[in-house]
């Protein structure tokens, strides 16, 4: 990701989140990915996606109590607007949503016989203009 990029990632999820400590930043590893930071705490990363010419940006972050998911999605991102919502197709899943507004979705993983979750967003091209 350039420069250029990451400026409008951030730019779009201060705004978004409505949270001035969420900063991005490059990775010195791989060019497709970017860490997400809180307040200099690391909170995710950033892929950039391009799919038959267009461009999207997956943020992923883990979290690790399904009972908390909500509540800790809210003191992360320090808003209070974000709510996890059960999928009435799906069990192995739930919608993540700010002010009523679908954001992602988060992912239940299993992985060594150990239960964790994966918020997943996709951030649009055309919503960093």
């Amino acid at each position: 990701m350039n420069a250029t990029e990451i400026t409008s990632v951030e730019r779009y999820l201060r705004t978004r989140f409505n949270n001035p400590g969420l900063s991005v930043k490059a990775r010195t590893t791989k060019d497709d990915s970017a860490d997400v930071v809180l307040n200099s705490e690391f909170l995710g990363v950033l892929v950039k996606v391009v799919d038959e010419g267009e461009t999207s940006y997956d943020l992923q972050v883990k979290a690790t109590d399904v009972a908390d998911i909500e509540h800790y999605l809210q003191t992360r991102f320090n808003n209070a607007g974000l709510s996890v919502k059960a999928r009435t197709t799906k069990n192995d899943s739930a919608d993540v949503v700010l002010d009523d507004e679908f954001l992602g979705v988060v992912y239940n993983e299993e992985v060594e016989d150990r239960l964790s979750y994966d918020f997943n967003m996709t951030i649009l091209e055309m919503d960093l203009k």
